[in-house]
């Protein structure tokens, strides 16, 4: 992460290297630094690195961080300008830690134009929480709902259960797993994998539907051949 603004310049470029998937704004987002701060250095670069601030109020979080939408609610031009470029290209489009009405925002302007390759990253993180009834409009409308170890880790603390009882309601083919390993105190990426797999496994996922939430439909939306060897 360089924390440079986005660009249509350099997303442009991003695509012709031939990416698979764009991430919109995460650790910097308005929405990351209001829940839980952010590096000190992200706004500040005569700060040490390292250094941590407190969760922001949200008019100064805004101001240090992204947002998305305008003063009347719609997205920013030069964000709608993306999706589209996105949608275009027909990339993985990921929501990254977008508030609520960013997403219903993004996701109207995807349905619009037949994108669906959205996805919302760990939907029961506290940068995200949606409501189960929020899931399934969302997952109707097009989005796929992407779980994560993380959500399951020390550090979030989800109930596996609510997690499968989610899914359940949500539906197998709307949804996926990974494992969101970036944290120093999780274990790597494979046992990360693992573990979620696990634990849905014992409140009675089968195979095949496990199979189905950490392949094929990674595979849809990876594009990815089904009868593709490594």
């Amino acid at each position: 992460m360089d924390n440079r603004p986005p660009s249509m310049e350099k997303l442009k470029q991003n695509l012709a290297d031939g990416i698979a998937a764009v991430w919109l704004p995460v650790f910097n987002h308005a929405n990351t630094l209001n829940t839980v701060g952010g590096l000190v250095r992200w706004w500040d670069d005569s700060a040490a690195v390292g250094d941590h601030s407190e969760p922001l109020p949200w008019d100064l979080a805004v101001e240090r961080g992204y947002y998305m939408l305008d003063e009347h609610g719609k997205l920013k031009h030069e964000y709608a300008e993306y999706v589209r470029a996105i949608a275009d290209a027909d990339v993985m489009l990921y929501t990254g830690h977008a508030t609520h009405p960013e997403i219903w925002a993004i996701t109207e302007l995807c349905e619009s134009l037949g994108f669906r390759r959205t996805v919302i990253d760990h939907p029961y993180s506290p940068f995200i929480d949606l409501t189960i009834p929020e899931m399934q409009e969302l997952t109707g409308r097009g989005v796929t709902m992407n779980f994560t170890y993380d959500e399951l880790s020390p550090l979030l603390g989800v109930d596996p259960a609510k997690m499968y009882a989610a899914i359940r309601a949500v539906g197998v083919e709307h949804c996926t797993l990974s494992s969101d390993a970036g944290e120093p105190l999780f274990p790597h990426s494979v046992e990360c994998m693992r573990l979620i797999s696990g634990y849905m496994a014992a409140f009675g996922m089968s195979p095949a539907e496990l199979q189905q939430l950490c392949t094929i439909n990674p595979e849809r939306l990876l594009k990815i051949p089904v009868d593709a060897t490594v």
